[in-house]
């Protein structure tokens, strides 16, 4: 009697990467063909912007292998001058890998751990391990989100294709909340990504996006041990991922991190292979406090120090972009991704033009514990001047510090707007009613999108333009505008009652004072933080 054919899904080969061609048309690939044709792509677009972050660090570590460094800013810069990726060296490399990049391969499945439920069995001291619908694993239609999906009709039952199981396996690995979890004793830490918004330059071309991000691998660069004989991609490890702590051994080492341990469970079925369950548990957790170089640093609150800079549902990105454009200061106080530096540096030595127009993009996720709030990808303008003229980046700065005071300043008015409108009589009405009030008038968050509509010209402004003093000018001007239209919209909805029409005379005058003390200043003189590489 014959055995039946084990199931087969070469992540190599068989189309499952979301790309988008130059001319705007979409496909799937598998990892060989993305990287073959990365020049005649313009991107990577999953549906899931989680997935896609960890779909661009999978192809970067593939990247290093293939080339097997680079180790120095001259190989980078060959890298840089030719058209297209090595195909003979591209081919060979997922000739010698090859079965590490099934996603069912009974002994090492790609990024995931065979027999984990025995595994989990040995480990628990006889308890089964309890099976999770694979639909979990995509993190934004999970439990832990707790969005509508008005387009998505299958159940917990209806299972993923091989495609979008490893699709949503990624988002799983690289951003799954920590705390108690399914099939551990232990609380561990969330996965590395979680806390803050992944950065990778864009360019022209998947081709140009990818060489950008390439870091150059040296022994402390980016981290400890890149480019050492033990820094290897997870799937070139000798073993599959354990529940244990360690050091990171390097960069490639941790571009495919494997902080929760999964092992898919297909099924063939008249519909083809389907993945309707999974197995998962903890994985590896880095020692230390580990600092994720695609992630920016910044002080919020000096109690807790620097953290990465992260999407917040109460708090537009573009709020904090000096954070991404800032080379490090005396105090390490914050942190720009490596690859801002990486850029840097490299125009610096005139290997990248400092006018070429490039982008920033940024995903990641906001979350209360393990709930998450929103899921998002963002991309802002990327000058280059920005990352190496320290003038231009205090301009920005100025700006962003203008736009916050403007923000105070209608924040106050409208406090007057909501105590006004709720005064009766002498008694004074109380605080928590004003805040309400207020919080319901909703005038930060039409302050803030209207500001935002002009922020990419503003960075394109300050980046590129002569004068510079004319874009912070510019931009204070439209601040104080957004500001009056939102305490203006906020008082029509009070109605047209003579205590209204009070409370609104009385909030305008406020407004006018604070920002007539608002004329901009010259910039004050660059300080070593602007620029330094």
């Amino acid at each position: 009697m014959s055995q039946p054919k084990r199931p087969r899904f070469d992540l190599s080969r068989e189309p499952w990467i979301p790309c988008e061609t130059l001319a705007g048309e979409r496909l799937e690939l598998g990892f060989e063909d993305v990287l073959l044709r990365a020049h005649e792509l313009a991107g990577v677009h999953d549906e899931s912007p989680l997935a896609t972050a960890v779909l661009h660090r999978l192809l970067l570590a593939i990247l290093h292998r293939v080339v097997d460094g680079p180790r120095s800013r001259a190989a980078w810069e060959a890298l840089w001058s030719q058209p297209r990726f090595d195909e003979g060296r591209t081919r060979a490399y997922f000739e010698r890998w090859r079965r590490r990049f099934d996603l069912f391969d009974p002994e090492r499945p790609f990024l995931q751990v065979p027999r984990l439920a025995e595994v989990l069995f040995a480990e628990r001291q006889g308890k089964q391990a309890e099976l999770t619908p694979a639909r979990r694993l995509a993190l934004e239609r999970s439990g832990y989100s707790g969005a509508v999906h008005l387009l998505d009709h299958g159940g917990d039952d209806a299972g993923l294709t091989p495609a979008e199981a490893a699709r949503a396996m990624l988002g799983f690995q690289g951003f799954g909340p920590g705390g108690r979890i399914l099939n551990d004793s232990g609380y561990p830490k969330g996965c590395p990504l979680r806390p803050g918004a992944v950065a990778l330059a864009r360019g022209a071309t998947l081709h140009r996006t990818l060489l950008l991000n390439l870091l150059i691998l040296e022994r402390a660069q980016p981290v400890p041990g890149a480019g050492g004989a033990d820094d290897l991609p997870a799937w070139e490890q000798d073993t599959a991922a354990t529940r244990t702590k360690r050091a990171v051994r390097g960069w490639l080492d941790a571009l495919t991190w494997q902080a929760r341990r999964v092992e898919l469970l297909p099924r063939l079925t008249e519909h083809g292979l389907v993945v309707r369950e999974v197995v998962t548990g903890a994985g590896v957790e880095p020692e230390g406090d580990w600092i994720e170089p695609m992630h920016a640093l910044q002080v919020r609150d000096e109690k807790r120090g620097p953290e990465a800079v992260r999407f917040d549902p109460d708090r537009s990105l573009w709020r904090d972009a000096t954070a991404l454009f800032q080379a490090s200061g005396a105090a390490k106080a914050h942190r720009r991704p490596q690859v801002c530096s990486q850029m840097a540096r490299l125009v610096a030595d005139d290997v990248l033009q400092g006018a070429d127009a490039l982008a920033l993009d940024l995903y990641g996720l906001s979350s209360s514990q393990a709930a998450i709030e929103l899921w998002r990808a963002e991309r802002m303008p990327l000058p280059l001047r920005l990352l190496t003229d320290a003038e231009r980046l205090d301009v920005l700065r100025q700006s962003l510090q203008a736009a916050e005071t403007v923000f105070s300043a209608l924040r106050g008015s409208v406090w007057v707007l909501a105590s006004t409108a709720l005064a009766s009589g002498e008694r004074s009405p109380d605080k928590k009613d004003i805040g309400a009030l207020a919080d319901r008038l909703a005038a930060g968050p039409r302050y803030w999108a209207a500001l935002g509509a002009g922020f990419d010209a503003l960075v394109r402004s300050v980046g590129n333009d002569e004068d510079t003093e004319a874009a912070l000018s510019g931009w204070t001007k439209r601040a104080c505008r957004a500001a009056r239209r939102a305490l203006d919209e906020a008082a029509r909805q009070l109605g047209p009652n003579g205590r209204a029409l009070q409370a609104h005379a009385l909030a305008s005058k406020k407004l006018a004072i604070e920002l007539a003390k608002l004329a901009p200043t010259p910039s004050t003189p660059p300080t070593q933080e602007g620029a330094a590489a």
